[in-house]
């Protein structure tokens, strides 16, 4: 992992723990541009200029174009069955983030990318109580035609913001999270002290603390049928960072 990148996220998460101003000045305005052809959406999501209020430093931090995580599914008897990975793909300072979904069934296997989201920051920020309070600006599957053009399609309204949430707590992140459920593990060989916010209680994943690096990314989360770890994340420019997680 290089020094450089870790120092970086260590102060960013400082300086969140310092107590950000949360009360917004202004709302940031967007622009959104889609054309509608055979189906397909081009979308262009961009931040205007005149935002006012921008994103905390730690939120853009975690959310830069290159950014990937990567977790592997095993089934319940410890089998793998899949590998996912979440990769940012735009981010603004506005706020607004493009996370595609890829998957693969074998370590041999290439990536191949599914879906993808588009979140707007702030409007998860406002939802702090309840999940149900905000949606997906967008979400969609790929669709690989080779007759016609390949290209993104709408699926749904966004309102399976477990797509995300799963995934990632931000309020972790910024250290709003008072009430919380804990879990110890070992990780990269060191003992480590796991979160489950009352907020994402629902989501029964298991996230990286506030003083963590890896802070509200999901390391775990075993469910019914499956469970997952986060195995590897990476950023552009730098090395990709293998994880060892002990129950």
């Amino acid at each position: 992992m290089s020094l450089n990148w870790m120092n970086k996220m260590l102060t960013s998460v400082a300086l969140a723990l310092a107590g950000p101003v949360w009360t917004r000045r202004g709302v940031s305005s967007f622009s959104q541009r889609k054309v509608f052809r055979k189906g397909c959406v081009h979308m262009n999501v961009q931040g205007s200029s005149s935002s006012i209020f921008p994103t905390p430093r730690l939120l853009r931090d975690r959310f830069r174009v290159g950014d990937y995580y990567i977790w592997l599914y095993d089934d319940k008897n410890g089998t793998p069955t899949s590998w996912e990975r979440y990769n940012v793909t735009k981010s603004n300072d506005s706020g607004v983030v493009v996370i595609e979904m890829s998957t693969k069934f074998s370590v041999e296997d290439e990536y191949f990318t599914h879906h993808r989201m588009t979140v707007d920051l702030w409007k998860h920020f406002d939802a702090f109580e309840y999940s149900n309070d905000w949606k997906l600006w967008n979400f969609e599957y790929y669709l690989d035609d080779e007759q016609e053009e390949s290209c993104w399609k709408q699926f749904g309204i966004g309102d399976n913001v477990q797509a995300f949430e799963e995934k990632f707590d931000i309020f972790s992140m910024l250290n709003m999270t008072k009430k919380f459920d804990t879990r110890n593990i070992m990780f990269q060989n060191r003992n480590l002290t796991l979160m489950r916010s009352e907020r994402h209680q629902y989501t029964q994943a298991w996230y990286a603390p506030k003083e963590h690096i890896l802070s509200g990314v999901a390391l775990l989360k075993s469910f019914a049928e499956h469970s997952f770890s986060l195995i590897k994340f990476g950023r552009r420019g730098h090395k990709e960072v293998d994880v060892n997680i002990i129950l």
